[in-house]
C-alpha cells in the first residue's frame, strides 16, 4: 500500500520520523503539501512569509524527487479544509 506523508509545518527531511517510516516500509511513498491561502491571508500573512514558505516546500520537493518521492501541492482555502482535500487526493490517487 502506498504510503503518505503529509507535510504541514515542518519541511525538513533530515531527522523526519513519518518519512523515515514510510521510506522503511518498503511500500511506494508520496507526499503532500496543502496550500492555504484564505487562511495566510487571515492570519495576516506577508507577502515575504508566503514567499518563504512556498520557496521551501519547492526545495522540499527537489529533495524528495532526488529521492525518488514526488511531492504533491494541495490548494486549500483554509487549514480545516485541508483534510479534505487530502482525502480527495487519496482517492483520486488510490492511496
Amino acid at each position: 500500500m502506498t504510503q503518505l506523508v503529509w507535510f504541514r509545518n515542518d519541511l525538513r527531511l533530515a531527522d523526519n520520523p513519518a518519512l523515515t517510516a514510510a521510506c522503511q516500509s518498503g511500500e511506494p511513498v508520496r507526499a503532500c503539501f496543502v496550500v492555504t491561502p484564505q487562511q495566510w491571508q487571515e492570519h495576516d500573512w506577508s507577502a515575504a512569509r508566503v514567499r518563504f514558505v512556498l520557496e521551501h516546500a519547492n526545495a522540499l520537493a527537489r529533495e524528495l524527487a532526488e529521492l525518488g518521492v514526488p511531492l504533491t501541492f494541495l490548494n486549500a482555502e483554509r487549514f480545516s479544509d485541508g483534510s479534505d482535500a487530502l482525502l480527495q487526493f487519496c482517492k483520486d490517487s488510490d492511496i
